[in-house]
């Protein structure tokens, strides 16, 4: 049996990979640190919503290519220079 382990994120940052919550299947899952969440909801509406014209998401055409989805993984960091998320320890959290 696989065992699924949730990856670290750091602030600002957003990954995205094959893993299993605890009550759900395998799956994409995504995490992300403070400041990222948005990214994870542009990345999910990307990979399962939006249909070319033949009415399937990305993920049914990287599928239907012959590509594995369960070896996906997907990192991306916001830089400081975006202005988007403040990065600094100091930053003030929501309560």
């Amino acid at each position: 049996m696989k065992r699924y382990r949730n990856p670290k994120v750091k602030l600002g940052e957003f990954k995205a990979c094959w893993n299993k919550l605890k009550w759900d299947s395998p799956d994409i899952c995504y995490f992300y640190g403070k400041g990222a969440k948005a990214a994870s909801y542009i990345f999910h509406h990307f990979c399962h919503s939006v249909k070319n014209s033949e009415g399937r998401s990305m993920l049914d055409d990287l599928k239907a290519y012959g590509f594995d989805i369960t070896t996906l993984k997907f990192s991306i960091k916001a830089t400081e220079q975006t202005g988007a998320v403040d990065l600094s320890d100091n930053a003030p959290t929501s309560p």
